[in-house]
């Protein structure tokens, strides 16, 4: 009978060798490197999609663009602030429209700056808002001041807090004066001015639900769209002139109303005409918007 072949044993029998362990540690190593760099390659593939639609979206092309905010571009944020977690002291126009003096978003207290958040709004950064911190950013909104707008805002709140604006100013006594837009309470979402309101019911809280938010004014009827949909439209008010224009904008700021009320959630976009624009035109942005956010919008 023929003896079986033998080999020589390359370890010893028993706990594992110096060299095994650290085969297996350059093994596990490797494996990790793999897992956490395609996490940050899939990142970094999202962004730069986000970045392809926005730079062909049809916002640039609309005449009297008169401030486009949006978290993805390279332009957006000084470098230094795009990092998860980090303060935002400016929210840089990015309308490709301005050559000279943009409107730029600003906020010099550090205590009230938002945070930059790289993973908030379907995989994609958005500027975070904390009440308890009275976060906002102030911005010139004179632009829109006695004439017809269209104002676009993706966002998702993450409080179920009454008072929960992302678009306010610091006038509260003259009528139709300071236009502010977000949650009255819990199921109601407005576009108003002091004494002079559209308000549309809304389902309550859940989180994360992202929005897209389209209002319009045209000295005759405002409209008030949610991802793409119509919510609400209307020319007359039971105690008030819908059809009058916003008289002024002081303190116009984003997440923050009257000084009192904070806003509490994420912000991935806000764009502003001064005109109403087509419904084709509205259409096509909302279409861009659905588009770079994962949000769903109704055509």
């Amino acid at each position: 009978m023929k003896k079986s072949k033998t080999f020589p044993k390359i370890f010893p029998r028993g706990a594992f060798s110096l060299i095994e362990l650290a085969i297996v540690g350059l093994i596990i190593s490797v494996l990790m490197a793999g897992i956490m760099g395609s996490g940050a390659l899939k990142k970094r593939a999202v962004l730069a999609n986000a970045r392809t639609i926005t730079n062909s979206s049809p916002v640039g092309s609309i005449g009297d663009l008169i401030l486009w905010y949006e978290t993805t571009s390279e332009k957006s944020f000084s470098a230094d602030e795009t990092v998860d977690g980090s303060t935002i002291s400016t929210w840089y126009d990015i309308n490709p429209n301005i050559e000279t003096v943009r409107n730029n978003a600003t906020q010099t207290t550090a205590g009230n700056r938002p945070t930059y958040k790289t993973n908030k709004i379907n995989g994609l950064p958005a500027i975070s808002f904390t009440r308890a911190n009275s976060n906002y950013l102030s911005f010139d909104g004179s632009g829109i001041v006695n004439n017809n707008y269209t104002i676009f805002v993706v966002e998702q709140r993450t409080s179920n807090s009454a008072n929960n604006y992302f678009l306010g100013g610091s006038e509260s006594t003259t009528s139709n004066t300071n236009l502010f837009l977000g949650y009255r309470d819990n199921a109601t979402l407005t576009s108003a001015m002091t004494n002079n309101g559209l308000n549309v019911t809304y389902s309550g809280y859940k989180a994360p639900n992202p929005l897209v938010h389209s209002y319009t004014f045209n000295f005759f009827t405002k409209t008030y769209n949610i991802n793409g949909a119509l919510q609400n439209t209307s020319s007359t008010g039971s105690s008030y002139d819908i059809k009058q224009p916003l008289a002024s904008y002081a303190g116009s700021s984003i997440g923050r109303q009257l000084s009192l009320n904070y806003y509490q959630g994420d912000i991935g976009e806000i764009i502003i005409f001064k005109k109403i624009i087509t419904a084709e035109e509205i259409k096509l942005v909302e279409k861009y918007l659905g588009k770079k956010w994962g949000i769903a919008i109704s055509q």
